[in-house]
C-alpha cells in the first residue's frame, strides 16, 4: 500500500486539521481563564547531568501550555545544589521532594530511581498527569491528554501510553516515558504491593516492565507522534520525515543531545538538527539571562 497516506501533506487525519485543508472554522472552543491548577505536567530529575534537558522540556512544556502546573520530583539529599533548584524554579518547575521508592533485585543500574515514578498515582491531589522523562521535548499543545483521564468514571480510562520502538522495530509494549495518569491511592496501594512480587515481570527494565504487565490489555495507546522515539530514524528517516510535522513529543532514548559528551552523528543527523532546532529557540525566548545571572549557568 501507499506509505503517502501516512503524510499529513497527502492527506488529513482528524477534524481540525481537515477543516484547516479546507478553510473551515472548527466548533473548537478555546477555553479562557479555566483552573488548570488539578491538570499537572510532572518529570523527574535524579541527577545534575540532566538539568539541561529539563530546562529545555519545561521551557516547550510552558511555551503550548503556559497555563498548566509543572512540578519536578527529585530527591532533596542528591539534588542540592541551590543553582540546579534555582535554574529549575525559573524555568517554571514547582519542585517536589519525594522519597525514593525502592527498586527490585536486578534492576539495570541506570534504571534502578524509577520505580519512583509510582509516586505520581497517590498525587491524588491532582484528576490527571501527564508525565516526561528529561530527555523529552514538547512541540505541539497536548493539554487534550489530560481530558483522557482525568473523569475515569465516564471516560473508562485511566492510564495512557505510546507504543514503543527498540531499535525501529515496533513492539507490543509502551514505553514509560511519557504516559497519562489519573491519579488514586487504591492503584498506588496495588502498585506498591505488587511490584515487589517475584516473577511478575522481568525486573532488569524497572517500571517500564512492570508498568507494562501491570496495565497489559488495560492501557489506552496513544499514537506513537505522542512519544516519537528517536530510534526509528536511522532505521526508516522516511517514517520520521514524515510523520515529523504531526510530532507532538519526541523522545531522545538513544542519545542525548543536552549532554556534551554525545555529539551529533550522521546515524541521527535529522534528530540532533530537531533538537537544537528547540534548544535554540530556548535560548532565544527563556529568560536565560535569569539564568545566567541569579544561578550562574553557562549556557
Amino acid at each position: 500500500f501507499s506509505p503517502k497516506l501516512l503524510s499529513s501533506s497527502y492527506a488529513c487525519h482528524d477534524t481540525p486539521s481537515c477543516a484547516a485543508k479546507n478553510g473551515l472554522l472548527t466548533n473548537q472552543k478555546v477555553i479562557k481563564n479555566k483552573n488548570f491548577s488539578k491538570n499537572a505536567f510532572f518529570s523527574a530529575l535524579y541527577t545534575d547531568n540532566y538539568l539541561l534537558g529539563a530546562l529545555t522540556l519545561g521551557y516547550t512544556i510552558k511555551k503550548h501550555h503556559p497555563n498548566h502546573p509543572m512540578y519536578m520530583l527529585y530527591f532533596k539529599d542528591r539534588l542540592y545544589d541551590e543553582k540546579t533548584l534555582c535554574a529549575l524554579r525559573i524555568i517554571g518547575w514547582k519542585l517536589m521532594n519525594v522519597k525514593r521508592i525502592p527498586s527490585v533485585p536486578g534492576t539495570y543500574k541506570q534504571y534502578v530511581d524509577q520505580f519512583t515514578k509510582l509516586i505520581l498515582w497517590n498525587m491524588t491531589q491532582f484528576d490527571s498527569i501527564v508525565y516526561l522523562d528529561c530527555d523529552t521535548v514538547v512541540l505541539n499543545d497536548v493539554s487534550h491528554l489530560h481530558e483522557l483521564v482525568m473523569e475515569p468514571w465516564r471516560t473508562g480510562f485511566e492510564f495512557a501510553a505510546a507504543i514503543d520502538n527498540w531499535f525501529g522495530i515496533y513492539i507490543y509494549k509502551f514505553n514509560a516515558g511519557v504516559f497519562v495518569l489519573h491519579p488514586s491511592q487504591l492503584v498506588f496501594n496495588e502498585l506498591i504491593r505488587t511490584y515487589t512480587i517475584p516473577g511478575n515481570y522481568l525486573p532488569q527494565f524497572a517500571e517500564q516492565e512492570f508498568l507494562n504487565q501491570f496495565f497489559r490489555f488495560r492501557y489506552l495507546q496513544l499514537p506513537t507522534t505522542y512519544n516519537m522515539n528517536m530510534a526509528i530514524y536511522p532505521i526508516n528517516q522516511y517514517l520520521w520525515e514524515t510523520l515529523k510535522p504531526d510530532f507532538k513529543i519526541v523522545h531522545f532514548t538513544q542519545r542525548k543531545p543536552f549532554l556534551s559528551n554525545e555529539k551529533s552523528t550522521q546515524r541521527f543527523k535529522g534528530v540532533y538538527e530537531l533538537y537544537y532546532e528547540v534548544y535554540n529557540d530556548f535560548l532565544k525566548n527563556a529568560n536565560v539571562s535569569l539564568l545566567r545571572t541569579s544561578c550562574y549557568m553557562i549556557l
